[in-house]
Formats: C-alpha cells, structure tokens, sequence
C-alpha cells in the first residue's frame, strides 16, 4: 500500500553500503521505520531527505515491517539544528525521548505536534533548557505509565524553604528542592 504523510527524521541509520533507514514520526501514522535505497550515495536525490531533524513529505510503499521510500519533498530541513553543537544535542534528545516513549504505530498527532513545537522552537533560539523542560514534562504527562505526581512540602515554621518531590512510576525517585521568596501580604 503506497502512503503520503508528512513527518519529521527521529532516526536514521546505515543500512548496507549505500541505503538508510530513517524512523519517522508522523502525525497520522505514528513512528514509522522507511528504507531509503541509495541514501549514501553521493549523487543521491533522498540524502537530504534522511538527515535527523528534517521535516517533510515522504511517499512510500509498505506491506507489512519496514516501508520503501518512492519520492519526498523537504518542508522546513532544520540545518541550524545540526550546525549548532549544542542545539543538535538538544534536538538529538528531544528525538531520542519520542523514540523511546512512542511504540510502532500508536497513533502521533499529540507527540508529532509536540516535537514540531520542540524544534522550532531550539531552532528559533528559545532557552533551550526550558524547551526542553516544557517538552520532557509533556512527554511525559502524555505517557500513563510514567505520570508525574508533584507533591509539595511545606514546613511547619513557615521557612523559606519548599520541597518539591517528584516521584514517576517505572523510573526512580526524585527530589528538587526549591527555594522561593517570601512574600508578605500586608
């Protein structure tokens, strides 16, 4: 069955000595593994098609497993993401977590959307510790079995000090400690 659908590279690997396969994310499919024969050849007319990051629209043919990609057309390719050493490992991570939360084919358009966000965002040049604060929060707001539950600590003698812990189910414990100002209401 041929498929058209617009996603961003999450992945792509080697395969062989001249194609790659890249794992898309796509809003109306999900993550998606497709093969691109001839990739890393150098005259290759899908090699800017394979890069992470690039968003586009990809046609491609799949039976079942792995699809073979057949045209595709870059929409916005994010090259400043990966000339920027810091924001590459930023946007690395933000794909990387997606990789890791999203199974095969559970349908994407929240998670598509949220990555989409994420890297225009870095490549606008936004704080990127921020970005991704605000996207790992709502990866992980989204993923039933990793909910977060915030539970804040006040101490008894009225200090300064607040606790915040953040326990997620199926990772570890955490706890953040911090301080905020006191503020007097007259």
């Amino acid at each position: 069955m041929l498929y058209r659908v617009e996603g961003i590279v999450i992945r792509s690997m080697d395969y062989g000595e001249g194609n790659k396969i890249i794992t898309l994310c796509t809003e109306s499919g999900g993550k998606t593994g497709v093969l691109v024969r001839g990739a890393k050849k150098p005259k290759s007319r899908h090699a800017a098609l394979t890069q992470p990051f690039t968003y586009g629209e990809f046609v491609f043919f799949r039976n079942t497993g792995l699809g073979t990609l057949n045209a595709g057309e870059i929409i916005q390719s994010h090259h400043t993401l990966r000339e920027d050493i810091t924001k590459a490992a930023y946007a690395s991570y933000a794909c990387e977590l997606l990789d890791r939360v999203l199974h095969d084919e559970e349908t994407g358009t929240f998670w598509f959307k949220q990555l989409k966000a994420c890297l225009e965002a870095l490549e606008s040049g936004k704080d990127p510790l921020i970005v991704m604060s605000i996207y790992e929060f709502k990866i992980l707001q989204a993923v039933p079995d990793m909910l977060p539950s915030l539970m804040p600590v006040f101490p008894a003698d009225n200090s300064v000090l607040m606790k915040i812990c953040l326990s997620v189910r199926s990772w570890a414990e955490f706890c953040v400690e911090a301080i905020s100002i006191l503020i007097r209401l007259h």
